[in-house]
């Protein structure tokens, strides 16, 4: 199965499990709600609150409706005190927008881990190209590739001669990537190979 074949059945997975979990999250939030339990048993007690009244508010903006929607939101400090924040809200509207390929091709570029370890190191702070290509691990052969890939897409810049750094949108897309990672090997997936 070729790599996008396997990000497709991966993403059908997901969309099957965020369904699922849409469907409990719309009744009211009680503290027995095994579906609030399940996503803030992971956070820190004084966001499990903040966790329950998001979810609540969610299921409130499609009330009756059948639908989904979506909450990502993250702040990042980098070194030198540098901070990032970023938030999108997702529905089903527009879905098919994102099944084209072009779409799906930047979510390719993601599904690196050279690439992913490049807009960390950037991510961080670190600027100098060569400070970047020891961090990283990659060859110079490697960074430059790599870089050119994440130039592409609008996820890295060039600051000065040979000082690069992370976009905005470099950053939150590392982070959610990051974190839809997490949420698909943890979640998702563990319970499909319990299934098995």
């Amino acid at each position: 199965m070729n790599e996008l074949a396997l990000i497709e059945q991966k993403l059908r997975k997901l969309a099957d499990a965020l369904a699922e979990q849409q469907k409990q999250s719309t009744r009211e939030l009680q503290p027995a709600d095994e579906t609030a339990v399940l996503l803030t048993a992971t956070a820190p007690a004084q966001t499990k609150e903040m966790v329950g009244q998001t979810i609540k508010a969610l299921g409130e903006m499609i009330a009756d409706k059948q639908g989904v929607r979506v909450l990502i939101a993250g702040v990042h400090r980098a070194d030198g005190g540098r901070v990032t924040s970023w938030y999108t809200l997702f529905s089903e509207k527009g879905i098919e927008q994102f099944l084209q390929v072009d779409r799906v091709q930047a979510l390719v570029t993601l599904a690196n881990v050279e690439r992913l370890r490049l807009l960390l190191t950037l991510a961080s702070g670190t600027a100098i190209s060569t400070q970047v290509i020891e961090e990283s691990g990659l060859s110079q052969g490697q960074f430059y590739y790599h870089l050119r890939a994440l130039e592409g897409h609008g996820l890295v810049r060039k600051k000065a001669r040979n000082r690069y750094e992370a976009t905005i949108d470099g950053t939150a897309a590392l982070f959610t990537v990051l974190a839809v990672l997490e949420y698909i090997t943890e979640r998702v997936l563990s319970v499909t190979e319990e299934d098995s």
